[in-house]
């Protein structure tokens, strides 16, 4: 999922960018506004209690660099 991730930094990088920009905006909200869009979109296609073990997994593997994802093969 590199090519995912890559793709994924680069959106975020380019919102934060707008923000500087545009002094009306706030790095909090627009951090916030990313965070709402992305769990609205994985609710399409995730019950509540498995958004929550992602998100519970996501906080737990906070500060490693590594992504552990993997395709299935």
């Amino acid at each position: 999922m590199a090519g995912e991730f890559a793709i994924a930094q680069r959106l975020i990088n380019d919102a934060l960018a707008e923000v500087e920009n545009n002094k009306s905006m706030s790095t909090d909200a627009m951090q916030l506004a990313i965070f709402n869009e992305i769990v609205g979109l994985l609710a399409n296609t995730n019950s509540r209690e498995q958004l929550q073990d992602l998100l519970h997994f996501r906080l737990a593997a906070q500060g490693q660099d590594e992504h552990v994802i993997t395709r299935g093969c």
